[in-house]
């Protein structure tokens, strides 16, 4: 549906809504200052049950049952007369309406080509929604989800997902599409539709997120040299994005190599981790990761990651221990290099805490803090202890306008 049809049904509604009080309240002060009508000259005397039972029968009828108002002041037949008016309005909007979602799908496939699909109405998809229409506002975008979003994103063409395989594909309409970006939160269902969506359209570029890291990687394997869905991870565009615009330039600018410490190691620290071994292995002196169970996930991340030459020391320690940052820095003192601090852990109150703590013991090493969002107090905090704030949805919302520039719209002109 276009925009313009989108603001129209928009109105209509907020019209319904209104028409439909007022109709009530202006029958009833209508019939309360004796105003009846025709067919019914002593309707002012009837108890107000019977007056919300009329007013009610006026969205059916019009009034055609009452008769035209009688009696009582001007103005009181004034009221009555328009919500005889506003009633059977109010009932024609309801018709439209309904007719508008009854063609949207016809409506949408006579403009089927030039949009880009995105599966998957969760956060992520919303996020990707968001970096297309900042980036291409006038590419169509259909948006597909197993739930009606209709009610919640207004601005966008949305088709309930049903089913699998063509069956799902079909209201999409991949023939004529740019592009289409899976991101629901099976990765399975996701990998499956989007293989299925390759076969019926093979020149079609389509992105894939896949969250499992080590779901990821054999995906990835198998897009090298063929037309396949491409798999992305939003913890690694966000880790590469980080890397680009913060890391890189701090391990050029340092002599020495560095030490990086990285507190907690869950997915995203992982993430973080691998990148760093790929693109700065010979900038590191060390990594220190610091988690209750960092062993045990180092384990975990060597077996799928492979040895490196980078040495990485894992100590099990709390992160809200105070002491364990007095470990920390006589470990890192143990190391030639220069100390890089990067707070990972998913809650960030740990990351703050931890942080403060650090920047009492010293002054020197930099410090990136990971947080959802970068609010004021934050902002303020961060500037007063010299923290470099990490906002994680501020970075996924920049990582994945890079990723669908990237991916899309850079590849549209050999594609045309």
């Amino acid at each position: 549906m276009s925009l313009t049809l989108q603001r129209v049904a928009r109105t209509l509604r907020s019209f319904r809504w209104i028409a439909f009080l007022s109709v009530f309240v202006l029958a009833g002060v209508a019939f309360a200052t004796g105003v009846g009508t025709s067919e019914r000259p002593a309707l002012a005397s009837d108890p107000w049950i019977a007056w919300i039972y009329y007013a009610g029968g006026l969205f059916v009828f019009g009034g055609l049952d009452l008769g035209v108002p009688t009696g009582g002041s001007a103005a009181g037949r004034g009221m009555l007369w328009l919500a005889y008016f506003l009633a059977p309005t109010l009932t024609t909007t309801a018709v439209a309406e309904a007719f508008l979602k009854l063609v949207r799908p016809q409506w949408f496939k006579r403009r089927s080509s030039g949009h880009m699909v995105v599966v998957g109405g969760g956060p992520i998809g919303r996020i990707y929604l968001n970096a297309i229409r900042s980036l291409d506002p006038e590419v169509p975008v259909l948006l597909a989800d197993e739930v009606d979003r209709s009610e919640e994103l207004t601005d966008v063409e949305t088709v309930r997902l049903s089913g699998a395989g063509e069956d799902a594909l079909a209201p999409l309409h991949l023939e004529g599409a740019l592009g289409l970006v899976v991101v629901t939160d099976d990765d399975l269902a996701n990998l499956e539709l989007a293989w299925s969506a390759q076969s019926g359209a093979p020149d079609l570029p389509i992105a894939v997120h896949v969250g499992d890291l080590a779901l990821l990687r054999p995906v990835e394997r198998a897009a090298k040299g063929h037309t396949v869905p491409k798999g992305f991870n939003t913890r690694q565009v966000t880790a590469s994005y980080l890397y680009q615009i913060h890391l890189a330039l701090h391990f050029e600018a340092t002599e020495a190599r560095d030490i990086v410490v990285l507190a907690g190691f869950g997915r995203f620290a992982q993430t973080i981790l691998e990148l760093l071994l790929k693109e700065a292995g010979a900038e590191l002196a060390a990594v220190v990761v610091v988690d209750p169970e960092a062993t045990l996930h180092l384990r975990r991340f060597k077996a799928d990651v492979g040895d490196t030459s980078v040495p990485i020391l894992g100590l099990d320690l709390d992160l809200d221990d105070p002491g364990t940052w007095e470990a920390v820095g006589t470990q890192v003192s143990s190391i030639e290099g220069t100390p890089i601090y990067l707070l990972c852990e998913s809650d960030e109150l740990v990351n703050l805490r931890a942080g403060l703590v650090l920047r009492r013991e010293s002054e020197q090493p930099r410090i990136f803090l990971r947080c959802f969002h970068r609010s004021p107090f934050l902002q303020s905090l961060g500037k007063e202890q010299r923290f470099e704030l990490l906002a994680f949805e501020t970075v996924l919302r920049e990582a994945l306008r890079e990723h669908y520039h990237e991916f899309f719209r850079s590849n549209r002109g050999e594609r045309s």
